[in-house]
């Protein structure tokens, strides 16, 4: 891929994952969309983690690996030309400017930095949420007790998340979602050494 195109794929995903989980984070304040377009905004606040957590992490997780693509083919420079320049060509922002350095800066907020801060957001959300077994909170599951895979799995009823209507929450889902913000975090942190090297 070119360079254009990546910054072009770069851009997409940049506003996809910071609007997107933006959004989510308004709605676990209880905030009221005026619209379901995306068809399952419509769960009460304490739901949406289950449903948004997978979302961000893999969206985050696309613009980590395209970010460190870019920043891998930049061979020299500075670390603002090793982050895609959002939106517009390097004609248009010279990173090597004053200017450009510091619309850098807001791209690299905007797009490295929001949208980590407001995932883990969303982990806190989760993990401190409550897990309902046949319409009543299963006390053995909160918090850290999320991870006790074996008290989980000896449930005989559906577990559902957040509401007792709430989608339905599989005894694995915490380990899967631990494992994937390692990585993820492990990716971020990669990610910024390729730019800041």
């Amino acid at each position: 891929m070119s360079q254009t195109a990546i910054a072009k794929v770069w851009s997409f995903f940049a506003l996809s994952t910071l609007t997107l989980s933006f959004l989510f984070f308004l709605r676990t304040t209880g905030a009221q969309p005026k619209g379901d377009s995306f068809g399952f905004l419509g769960y009460s606040a304490a739901t949406i983690p289950v449903l948004a957590l997978p979302m961000d992490i893999v969206l985050f997780g696309i613009l980590l690996w395209l970010t460190w693509v870019w920043s891998e083919s930049v061979k020299q420079g500075t670390w603002a030309e090793r982050i895609p320049i959002f939106h517009f060509d390097r004609k248009d922002v010279d990173p090597t400017t004053r200017g450009g350095k510091i619309f850098q800066r807001w791209g690299f907020a905007l797009s490295l930095v929001a949208p980590l801060l407001l995932t883990a957001q969303m982990v806190i959300r989760f993990f401190g949420g409550t897990v309902y077994e046949e319409s009543k909170p299963a006390g053995f599951v909160s918090g850290w007790g999320q991870f006790e895979f074996s008290k989980l799995s000896a449930v005989s009823g559906m577990l559902r998340f957040g509401d007792p209507e709430g989608p339905q929450f599989f005894a694995w889902e915490p380990w899967l979602f631990a494992f994937m913000l390692v990585a993820l975090l492990c990716g971020w942190l990669w990610t910024l050494r390729s730019i800041f090297r």
